[in-house]
Parts: structure tokens; C-alpha cells; sequence
């Protein structure tokens, strides 16, 4: 279509990068949905109650914190999916809207890796991240917005 605009390669990247980060993060709520009604059920199982006090684990504890990570997963996908639907949008804000997003999601992931430990899973977001962070940076992406250089 002549005088149709389409956004830089780093914008549509940014765009790719919002829709697998939606997918993951609903697909991930939703087995942690899953979890959330599964574990009472398996708690109650005596074998299952034996591996719990072996381990010295609480399955209330469990459970909280699969809950808690049911909620920051859909919130994680559900704002990535929205902002996926909007990047391409040659406004400003948007253009801080997902640099907030992710600049948010990759401090998250420091702050997993110093407090929970779990150095892979959240050094692969952390890249993740930062990789949009750095795609939105460039000069294309903040000429499409028209944000100063």
C-alpha cells in the first residue's frame, strides 16, 4: 500500500520478543493455575505427606508460593500482551510504557537471582530483557517513537 509506514526491525523485534514473553508467561500461569488445584489434593495423599516431611517442607508454604507465582506470570503476560499489541504505535508513551516494563522485569530477575537463587531461569529473563531494553535504545526504535536521541 503506497505512504503505508512500517516500523523499524528493532520495534517489530521488540514485538516478537512481547509475544513469546506473553506466551510463556500465561502458558506458565496456567500450570501454575493447575498446581494451585492440584497440590491440596496430592498434599492429602499419605506418600505425598511422607516426601513433605522428609524434605521438611510446609505444603501451605508450597502453595503460597506457587499462587504467588501464578499472579506475577499472568501479570507478567498479560501486560506483555497488551504492550504487544500497541509497540507499533509511534507514540511516546508507549515507547516508556515498555521501556518501564522492561527495565521492571529485568531488575525482577536481578533481585531473583541475589534472593532465590535460581541463577538459570532468571539469567535467561534477565537476557531476555535486557535484550529488549537494548533493541529499544537504538536509534531506529527511539526515531520511531520520537524520543530524543
Amino acid at each position: 500500500m503506497p505512504g503505508s509506514y512500517r516500523p523499524p526491525g528493532t520495534v517489530t523485534a521488540v514485538r516478537v520478543l512481547l509475544v513469546i514473553g506473553a506466551v510463556v508467561g500465561l502458558l506458565l500461569g496456567l500450570l501454575m493455575a493447575v498446581a494451585v488445584v492440584m497440590l491440596p489434593m496430592a498434599a492429602d495423599m499419605p506418600e505425598a505427606q511422607r516426601v513433605f516431611e522428609r524434605q521438611g517442607v510446609d505444603p501451605d508454604t508450597v502453595l503460597g508460593t506457587v499462587v504467588i507465582g501464578l499472579a506475577e506470570s499472568l501479570v507478567y503476560g498479560a501486560i506483555a500482551l497488551v504492550l504487544a499489541l500497541v509497540i507499533g504505535r509511534r507514540s511516546t508513551p508507549v515507547f516508556w510504557a515498555a521501556v518501564v516494563f522492561f527495565a521492571l522485569a529485568a531488575v525482577y530477575s536481578v533481585g531473583s537471582m541475589v534472593l532465590v537463587g535460581e541463577l538459570f531461569a532468571n539469567a535467561v529473563s534477565l537476557l531476555f530483557n535486557a535484550a529488549a531494553l537494548v533493541l529499544l535504545s537504538l536509534p531506529a526504535s527511539r526515531a520511531h517513537y520520537g524520543v530524543g536521541s
